[in-house]
């Protein structure tokens, strides 16, 4: 089968899903469908599968097939919960558009292309954030000018890498864009202090919209990140990026806990949880193979329906009890009880204690982290415990008695999907070996970078 069909199908189910997406469910159900339908392509695939269009590969490459499974997991749940919660009912087509360009970034071997593809797709994105909250549209303009600024330096990368051919004894051009490069990429992925397009987008946009900047687009944009280290050797085989990385991650992760912890704001907190949580995700990425391949990938996979679970719980919140301030969830344990347990699930899966999903990847990565520096092995620990202490207060407001009488009850169907989300979080936790065991083939040489890679 053409990889083209990746790319190529849930464009073409949007165009048709558009002039229906006002009618209930149905685009819903068919949006989430097809997402199934192209998991199973991607599964049915043989690995390193390769064609060319227009003389540019697409390859796909083992890490492909788990990218897809991750990307179309995490907009079928979202498609079947969010299809009424975009404004003009735009989040079902307009989705759809977004994982085709986003499953040409995954293929596409030539990164400023793939730079060009994930630009259309931070296109697609913004135009899902304006709703009725006046600062959602300035949010989706900060989005879409900070993000396209980050873009532009990786158009450059595959012309700076011919010139370092020709010319290796030459590293001042290199060493100029390596650090355009390197930033770029934390603006991407939102790192600590490039993050100021994120939060805002959790507080004034769709949750939906903030659980696909997080979880798909995130992983991806990471994976392009070790897939740029390992092809131009004047990027992943110096020795400062691994310290680096670690360095940066450090400090995302905890300043990111810290102002995790002083949220009040639900769309915030979600925002700086996952801001703290990639910060794990870069240490882990710096250390390398001390920290799991394997945990890793299914730390994205915890991570990613994690997230997914969150956005649904705000939204139902959301919704049904206007603001979502702390301070306006006085009760909701009682008259949104689902709801109430998706968000403190996903929380504090996100927070990593032990019985939850994260803490897997969190348990590995303290161990590795006691071995080389115990300060940092408790700002750890600090970080997490800052998280879920916010969710614990997040539990504390939900449990109090309302200050008035409040009608409003937790609707049928999206309690359901919100309850089935919980179930596949919690499963992934309790049978978590078996997955663990899945991966190998996936993890293989995914850190062969740097000096000694």
């Amino acid at each position: 089968m053409s990889l083209l069909w990746l790319v190529f199908i849930p464009p073409l189910v949007g165009v048709v899903v558009y002039p229906i997406r006002k009618i209930p469910w149905l685009p819903s159900i068919v949006s989430a469908t097809i997402m199934v339908a192209v998991g199973f392509v991607a599964l049915s695939l043989p690995e390193n599968q390769t064609m060319f269009v227009m003389g540019r590969p697409l390859v796909f490459h083992p890490m492909a097939r788990y990218l897809f499974l991750l990307t179309c997991g995490s907009f079928a749940f979202l498609f079947l919960y969010g299809g009424g919660d975009s404004p003009g009912n735009l989040f079902c087509p307009l989705g759809l558009v977004v994982a085709g360009v986003l499953g040409a970034v995954i293929l596409i071997q030539h990164i400023a292309i793939a730079a060009l593809f994930l630009e259309l797709a931070v296109i697609v994105i913004a135009l899902q954030i304006p709703g009725e909250d006046p600062s959602s549209a300035q949010c989706a303009m900060r989005y879409l000018v900070v993000i396209t600024m980050a873009i532009l330096p990786l158009l450059l990368t595959p012309w700076v890498a011919e010139m370092y051919q020709l010319s290796p004894s030459d590293t001042t051009l290199p060493q100029f864009i390596l650090v355009a490069v390197v930033v770029s990429f934390m603006i991407l992925l939102g790192v600590i202090p490039f993050h100021v397009w994120l939060p805002p987008i959790g507080e004034h946009g769709p949750p939906v919209v903030t659980a696909v900047l997080t979880a798909p687009v995130s992983v991806i944009v990471w994976y392009r990140l070790l897939d740029a280290m390992q092809s131009y050797p004047w990027m992943g085989a110096d020795p400062r990026m691994e310290p680096f990385l670690v360095a940066v991650g450090m400090w995302t992760m905890i300043i990111g806990g810290v102002l995790a912890f002083s949220q009040r704001n639900l769309g915030r907190l979600m925002g700086y949880v996952a801001i703290s949580d990639l910060g794990m995700i870069l240490v882990g990425t710096g250390m390398g193979a001390s920290f799991g391949q394997q945990a890793m990938l299914y730390h994205w996979m915890t991570r990613s329906l994690a997230l997914v679970l969150m956005a649904m719980s705000i939204s139902t919140l959301r919704h049904y009890k206007g603001d979502i301030d702390i301070d306006t969830l006085r009760s909701a344990a009682r008259r949104f009880p689902v709801a109430t347990v998706g968000l403190l699930v996903s929380g504090l899966s996100l927070a990593g204690p032990p019985l939850t999903g994260g803490f897997v990847g969190r348990w590995i990565l303290i161990r590795a982290l006691i071995q080389t520096s115990l300060p940092q092995a408790l700002a750890f620990l600090g970080s997490s415990a800052a998280i879920g202490w916010a969710y614990l207060r997040v539990l504390g407001a939900t449990l109090a008695p309302p200050e008035e009488p409040h009608d409003a009850r937790e609707p049928l169907l999206p309690s359901i999907l919100i309850a089935i989300t919980t179930i596949f979080l919690l499963a992934l936790v309790w049978y978590s070996q078996p997955v663990l065991d899945l991966l190998p083939a996936l993890a293989e040489n995914l850190f062969s970078f740097g000096p000694g890679g």
